[in-house]
């Protein structure tokens, strides 16, 4: 004769009573940036480095111009 088992509890989980906190992002802290004068030279008063330089920033300038376009 077959036997009656107990019926199979259910496993619940348990409520979680933690509250998350937001996290706190690094770009909120700015810190305070003095005025920046720009300075105009001649070709004739840049030093060696500026003018190695020099070539580079107009291809950037123009890289980016580019990538805007297309």
């Amino acid at each position: 004769m077959p036997t009656a088992t107990a019926p199979r509890k259910r496993r619940t989980r348990k409520a979680s009573t933690t509250v998350k906190q937001p996290r706190k992002s690094a770009s909120k802290v700015t810190p305070e940036v003095k005025e920046v004068k720009k300075v105009r030279r001649n070709l004739t008063q840049l030093n060696g480095f500026e003018l190695a330089i020099l070539p580079l920033i107009y291809l950037e300038g123009f890289a980016k111009l580019v990538l805007k376009i297309v």
